[in-house]
């Protein structure tokens, strides 16, 4: 609250320190608590009432220990509501958990799974771990075409994943590169198609 650490002999002043308002923002003393507290306790609550962005929010606090004890268990929690309602970033997220063992037993399969759900909603980060877990054969066979056509599409915005195509296409020939290719233009049909869908069943729900 902007005082020194000396104690003031007032009737109940230890009870205003410790809950009062304060001014707002940091002082000398550095930042105000109260004002994460604020924030961790609207996310705790928006989370709970089920807000997609507030559940992916808690499972990052929960994994980066901002705000609370850092929890991977939890984080793994918070992701999984977010992702099961569709949330590309919690989905994302989620995968790397399963990928590493972070929270949760490894599970290369798990991860392939929700990788390929955010992939389809075109997020390029899923499209550049898809590519690994193909080129790594972890949750799926080793596939150098499949690899290239998911690194393909993150490459226009991943430079990680540019980066990665950029070394794969040296270890393979005109003919494989054409494949994969091809492959790209495929998976890109897809993914469209997939989004159009969805597009279409959430103005239908709208709708009615």
């Amino acid at each position: 609250r902007g005082n020194s650490g000396a104690f003031i002999l007032i009737p109940f002043y230890p009870l205003v320190l410790a809950f009062g308002e304060g001014d707002a923002g940091d002082n000398e003393y550095g930042p105000n608590p109260n004002d994460l507290a604020k924030h961790m306790f609207e996310t705790m609550l928006a989370a709970e009432q089920g807000f997609v962005r507030a559940q992916y929010n808690l499972g990052i606090c929960y994994h980066d220990g901002t705000g609370v004890p850092r929890d991977e268990v939890e984080a793994v929690k918070w992701y999984r509501k977010a992702a099961e309602q569709g949330f590309a970033p919690a989905q994302i997220n989620l995968g790397i958990c399963y990928f590493n063992g972070e929270g949760v037993e490894k599970d290369s399969m798990q991860a392939v799974s929700w990788f390929r759900k955010a992939a389809e909603q075109g997020a390029a980060e899923a499209q550049f771990y898809l590519g690994i877990c193909y080129h790594d054969g972890k949750g799926v066979a080793k596939d150098g075409v499949e690899t290239y056509a998911h690194w393909n599409l993150a490459s226009l915005t991943h430079q990680p994943a540019r980066e990665k195509l950029i070394i794969l296409k040296k270890q393979m020939t005109d003919d494989q590169i054409a494949t994969g290719q091809k492959r790209t233009n495929e998976l890109q049909k897809e993914i469209d198609a997939k989004i159009a869908a969805k597009n279409a069943e959430d103005a239908n729900k709208t709708g009615k």
